[in-house]
């Protein structure tokens, strides 16, 4: 019994380890918005809590990349309504490490956690927008995040990575 309590940490743990690819970039190499479009910026700041936490960034139902420390990242999308989500880290973790059947059995197997953590945006074309994500010390170590002024946070994302997410 205990070995398989140890067993089950463990998988939880090496899955929150796991690797995602990214490039690093030049700050200067992104270019300015194209026309028509409006820009993302999605950062998440550098910190130990949590470090190992990766979860899938998602705008309307495609994975765009990834909330990984010290990392930011940007997105051009149309004009319009979209919706952004990260899934909470707490059903991640679960549904990763035993491929969604411990997520399925805590949570249930209808359980859809984009409703539960995610943010609907407006976007104008030439507009940026920035969100910031980051994990809360709480019990769960869950994945929050908010649109936050750019100006505001030029400073600290501009000492962030900047990346773009291999797919």
């Amino acid at each position: 019994m205990r070995k398989g309590i140890l067993l089950v940490i463990t998988m939880l743990l090496l899955d929150g380890c796991s690797s995602i690819k990214y490039t690093k970039l030049e700050p200067e190499s992104v270019k300015q918005i194209p026309d028509n479009k409006a820009r993302l910026i999605i950062f998440r700041p550098d910190s130990l809590y949590g470090v190992g936490q990766q979860s899938p960034i998602a705008v309307d139902d495609i994975v765009v990349g990834y909330s990984v420390s010290g990392t930011v990242f940007h997105l051009d999308i149309d004009p319009g309504k979209h919706t952004f989500y990260i899934p909470d880290a707490k059903y991640n973790i679960l549904a990763g490490a035993t491929g969604g059947a411990l997520g399925a059995l805590l949570f249930g197997p209808d359980y859809d956690y984009k409703k539960e953590n995610f943010l609907d945006i407006v976007a104008k074309s030439g507009q940026i927008i920035c969100i910031k994500n980051w994990i809360s010390f709480n019990v769960s170590g869950s994945t929050d995040f908010a649109v936050v002024d750019c100006r505001a946070n030029q400073k600290e994302i501009a000492r962030l990575d900047f990346v773009k997410f291999e797919k």
